[in-house]
């Protein structure tokens, strides 16, 4: 099943990337497909293990599903739709490990790091400025719980569980960076994509793959 899912979620995010510019309306449904998948991976965990960090995690992943499309059409929303996903995947980190104190050192360092190399763009950023520091925070806490709880679980599912995290981090801080400095390369698109389709898989099958 996962190949299969892997292989599916490949393809939309491909036809997603040749849609975009040519058809918006079939290059968000392809988008939202491809996310899908990760649902997909995320219930299929959650049905065998019956548990509650698993059904929060896949309506995290529900919401990404739906701010992938909202994104594109106001970012304002997007943004917070993305950030009560990443309260649902901090409520399922909390279920399996609860925070330490590392997990707010760790927190506090990711956001001074992410504030830091955005520090000359803050000003810019106008009407996006509440929402983006806001969005950190949450995103940040986010990392550092999966951290912090994936590091105790261990094996496949604490790895996956912090890789995914990471990459998600990594995603979100190259769009800000494409946002604030106006990229339009293809292959700086292709390589969000790559990180973000990661991400969400990786959180999505951790409990089985």
């Amino acid at each position: 099943m996962e190949y299969m899912t892997i292989i599916v979620m490949i393809l939309f995010g491909i036809a997603y990337a040749c849609l975009r510019e040519r058809d918006r309306s079939r290059a968000l449904a392809c988008k939202a497909l491809a996310t899908s998948m990760a649902v997909t991976a995320g219930l299929y965990g959650a049905v065998q293990s019956q548990d509650t960090a698993g059904w929060l995690i896949v309506a995290g992943l529900v919401l990404c599903m739906i701010a992938d499309v909202v994104l594109e059409i106001r970012m304002v929303g997007g943004i917070g739709i993305f950030g009560t996903g990443h309260l649902c995947f901090i409520a399922a980190f909390w279920l399996k490990s609860p925070p330490t104190p590392g997990t707010l050192l760790l927190f506090l360092a990711i956001y001074v790091a992410v504030i830091g190399m955005f520090r000359h763009e803050i000003a810019g950023l106008d009407e996006l400025k509440v929402p983006a520091f806001l969005y950190m925070a949450v995103l940040g806490f986010m990392v550092s719980m999966a951290v912090t709880s994936g590091w105790p679980t261990g094996g496949r599912e604490g790895a996956f569980l912090m890789a995914g995290a990471f990459l998600f981090l990594a995603s979100d801080c190259m769009i800000a960076w494409r946002t604030v400095k106006d990229i339009r390369q293809n292959a700086y698109g292709a390589i969000l994509l790559i990180l973000y389709y990661a991400a969400v898989y990786l959180i999505g099958s951790a409990s089985w793959i």
